[in-house]
Protein backbone atom coordinates (compact mmCIF):
# COMPACT_ATOMS: atom_id res chain seq x y z
CA UNK A 1 0.00 0.00 0.00
CA UNK A 2 1.34 3.91 -1.28
CA UNK A 3 0.02 6.76 0.77
CA UNK A 4 -0.83 9.27 -0.01
CA UNK A 5 -2.23 9.41 -4.04
CA UNK A 6 -4.54 10.93 -5.79
CA UNK A 7 -3.44 8.46 -8.76
CA UNK A 8 -3.61 4.77 -8.94
CA UNK A 9 -0.16 3.04 -8.35
CA UNK A 10 1.12 0.14 -7.41
CA UNK A 11 3.72 -0.09 -5.63
CA UNK A 12 6.42 -3.15 -4.34
CA UNK A 13 9.55 -3.43 -2.50
CA UNK A 14 13.06 -4.73 -3.10
CA UNK A 15 15.14 -5.57 -0.72
CA UNK A 16 19.01 -5.37 -1.59
CA UNK A 17 21.73 -6.88 0.53
CA UNK A 18 25.37 -5.86 0.45
CA UNK A 19 28.61 -4.83 1.80
CA UNK A 20 28.20 -1.06 0.81
CA UNK A 21 24.76 -0.07 1.77
CA UNK A 22 23.99 1.85 4.62
CA UNK A 23 27.19 3.28 5.71
CA UNK A 24 27.11 6.43 7.90
CA UNK A 25 26.65 8.58 4.90
CA UNK A 26 23.81 6.78 3.39
CA UNK A 27 22.00 6.72 7.42
CA UNK A 28 23.44 10.37 8.54
CA UNK A 29 20.73 13.32 7.84
CA UNK A 30 22.86 16.23 6.64
CA UNK A 31 21.01 19.66 5.94
CA UNK A 32 22.53 22.99 5.84
CA UNK A 33 21.26 25.91 6.87
CA UNK A 34 20.58 27.35 3.06
CA UNK A 35 18.51 23.59 2.64
CA UNK A 36 16.42 24.23 5.44
CA UNK A 37 15.60 28.23 3.73
CA UNK A 38 14.02 26.68 0.94
CA UNK A 39 11.96 24.32 1.71
CA UNK A 40 11.36 23.08 -2.17
CA UNK A 41 15.58 22.35 -2.38
CA UNK A 42 15.19 20.25 1.24
CA UNK A 43 12.52 18.33 0.41
CA UNK A 44 14.90 17.21 -3.58
CA UNK A 45 17.79 16.59 -1.21
CA UNK A 46 15.54 14.43 1.18
CA UNK A 47 13.96 12.71 -1.78
CA UNK A 48 17.01 11.94 -3.53
CA UNK A 49 18.90 10.29 -0.41
CA UNK A 50 18.87 7.31 1.32
CA UNK A 51 18.31 9.53 4.46
CA UNK A 52 14.70 9.98 4.05
CA UNK A 53 14.38 6.47 5.81
CA UNK A 54 15.17 8.39 8.49
CA UNK A 55 12.12 10.56 8.40
CA UNK A 56 9.53 8.94 6.62
CA UNK A 57 7.84 7.29 9.66
CA UNK A 58 7.40 9.97 11.67
CA UNK A 59 6.75 12.40 8.89
CA UNK A 60 3.85 10.31 7.33
CA UNK A 61 3.13 8.93 11.00
CA UNK A 62 -0.76 8.38 10.51
CA UNK A 63 -0.35 6.57 6.95
CA UNK A 64 2.27 4.44 8.50
CA UNK A 65 -0.58 3.51 11.38
CA UNK A 66 -3.06 3.05 8.95
CA UNK A 67 -1.02 1.11 6.55
CA UNK A 68 0.11 -0.99 9.82
CA UNK A 69 -3.50 -1.92 10.84
CA UNK A 70 -4.57 -2.86 7.34
CA UNK A 71 -1.71 -5.20 6.75
CA UNK A 72 -1.54 -6.81 9.76
CA UNK A 73 -5.68 -6.65 11.21
CA UNK A 74 -5.48 -10.18 11.38
CA UNK A 75 -2.00 -10.76 13.20
CA UNK A 76 -1.84 -10.94 17.06
CA UNK A 77 1.15 -8.98 16.46
CA UNK A 78 -0.58 -5.75 15.50
CA UNK A 79 -0.65 -4.10 19.00
CA UNK A 80 3.45 -5.21 19.25
CA UNK A 81 3.71 -3.11 15.67
CA UNK A 82 1.84 -0.34 17.13
CA UNK A 83 3.76 0.20 20.05
CA UNK A 84 6.95 -0.36 18.45
CA UNK A 85 5.52 2.40 15.82
CA UNK A 86 4.54 4.98 18.96
CA UNK A 87 7.61 4.50 20.88
CA UNK A 88 9.99 5.13 17.98
CA UNK A 89 7.50 8.51 17.40
CA UNK A 90 8.33 9.34 21.13
CA UNK A 91 11.72 8.73 20.56
CA UNK A 92 11.86 10.60 17.82
CA UNK A 93 10.40 14.05 19.96
CA UNK A 94 13.38 13.78 22.38
CA UNK A 95 15.48 14.84 19.45
CA UNK A 96 13.78 18.82 19.68
CA UNK A 97 16.36 19.79 15.98
CA UNK A 98 14.72 16.40 14.30
CA UNK A 99 11.25 16.95 15.72
CA UNK A 100 11.06 20.52 14.49
CA UNK A 101 12.68 19.02 10.87
CA UNK A 102 9.68 16.56 10.86
CA UNK A 103 6.77 19.16 11.83
CA UNK A 104 7.95 21.70 9.33
CA UNK A 105 8.41 18.94 6.79
CA UNK A 106 4.55 18.01 8.14
CA UNK A 107 3.53 21.13 7.33
CA UNK A 108 5.32 21.20 3.42
CA UNK A 109 3.31 17.81 2.96
CA UNK A 110 0.12 19.54 4.13
CA UNK A 111 0.74 22.40 1.73
CA UNK A 112 1.51 20.47 -1.26
CA UNK A 113 -1.64 18.37 -0.80
CA UNK A 114 -3.82 21.19 -0.89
Amino acid sequence: RVLPTTKERYCFTIWIDGENLNSPTDSELRITQQDISDLNVLSEKLRQSSSQRLLARSVYREQFEISLRDCMQESSDLNLLLDQHMSHLQAVKKNQTLYQLIEVLRQYLEQKLE
